[in-house]
């Protein structure tokens, strides 16, 4: 099993297994976190996060007069590793048990296969979190959202260490009361850490035990501020909801970035993009001033304006600093939900 080609390593969203595909071998974690879940409608039912040292896929050695399929799904949430193991190396590895264990062993696997029919059977065509109004499948809501940030900085405000300007929290203690008293889903508390230190907006050193489970923040107020955005964002009719794509996202970027070497301090500046633009065509990438169309319906910039050439909009530079670290959440936000969804109802 130790055997170099008998290892995985899955990047975050990464499917280990789809439901109900064939099965012929099981997984034993190494590092990372694996999400179980089930598809159902147009959503998925969220069963559990394993971590190092569990197992996942063996159910199915079990199902051999069904043909062995997968009962869920399985996808890494964060960068894993898990060694596969052949159901003919298992197999063989049962054999040679006890003939007294065999029989344990085989039992409790055929009670929880039994009991697992069950629950399929009693489960609804509902989908418990995660629909907008418009009964949209969303992974993560404005609602999860809104409740990951509210236990951050709650319960980093409240049980914390502070060092300085710096916050710092146990992640089993935050855990606690993100899925105890918050009630938000483990697989989707992992996906809003996972885009905040993406985002550099967290970070993680190591506890007493040598493992990387200390979350640090250094601007407990950003969360803070994240939290009022979104929580405005949830109580917003959909059609007034401020969206902005990713596109748009990395050319209101540099533009702020222009205006910080400019050191323009206005309100309000008319700002030239031309060379922005001109980066972006020499590296052949697909950006141009058209993907600003919803900065400019959300009043971040305005209409661009093309003379000799040189492309320039007005900008509105309080509201955008004030507001950017949202709008990029947003973007992440609806990056994964999209790439949960991807190729599920092409």
């Amino acid at each position: 099993m130790s055997k170099k080609s008998g290892i995985r390593r899955l990047r975050p969203g990464e499917l280990l297994f789809e439901d109900n595909a064939g099965a012929q071998s099981l997984y034993i974690i190494q590092k990372g976190q694996i999400r179980l879940f089930k598809p159902k409608g147009k959503g998925f039912i969220e069963i559990a996060v394993l971590r190092p040292g569990e197992v996942v896929g063996e159910m199915g050695y079990f199902d051999e007069g069904k043909g062995r399929v997968r009962s869920c799904a399985a996808e890494a949430l964060v960068p894993s590793e898990v060694i596969e193991v052949s159901y003919a190396a298992f197999g063989k590895t049962i054999e040679s048990l006890n003939p007294w264990f065999k029989t344990i062993f085989t039992t409790l696997a055929g009670r929880l296969r039994k009991t697992n029919a069950k629950v399929k059977a009693l489960e609804t065509n509902s989908v418990s979190h995660g629909f907008g109004s418009d009964s949209e499948y969303k992974f993560l809501s404005n609602t999860d959202v809104v409740k990951g940030l509210a236990s951050i900085y709650l319960v980093v405000s409240t049980h914390g260490e502070t060092d300085g300007d710096s916050h710092s929290v146990h992640i089993k203690t935050l855990n606690y009361y993100a899925q105890g008293i918050y009630n938000i889903t483990e697989s989707k508390f992992l996906a809003l850490l996972q885009i905040f230190h993406d985002e550099k907006m967290l970070t993680y050193t190591n506890d007493e035990t040598g493992s990387p489970k200390i979350l640090v923040i250094k601007n407990l107020n950003q969360f803070r501020n994240l939290l009022f955005f979104f929580n405005q964002q949830r109580n917003t009719a959909d059609d007034k909801k401020i969206f902005i794509g990713d596109k748009c996202i990395q050319l209101l970027e540099k533009i702020l970035m222009k205006a910080l070497t400019l050191k323009l301090t206005k309100d309000r500046e008319e700002m030239g993009i031309s060379d922005i633009l001109d980066a972006y065509k020499e590296k052949n990438i697909p950006i141009d001033e058209t993907d600003l169309k919803d900065a400019i319906s959300c009043g971040y910039v305005g209409e661009p304006s093309i003379e000799e050439g040189a492309v320039s909009l007005p900008v509105m530079l309080k509201e955008l600093r004030k507001d950017f670290i949202s709008l990029k959440l947003i973007a992440a936000v609806d990056s994964i939900n999209k790439s949960k969804l991807k190729g599920r109802y092409d």
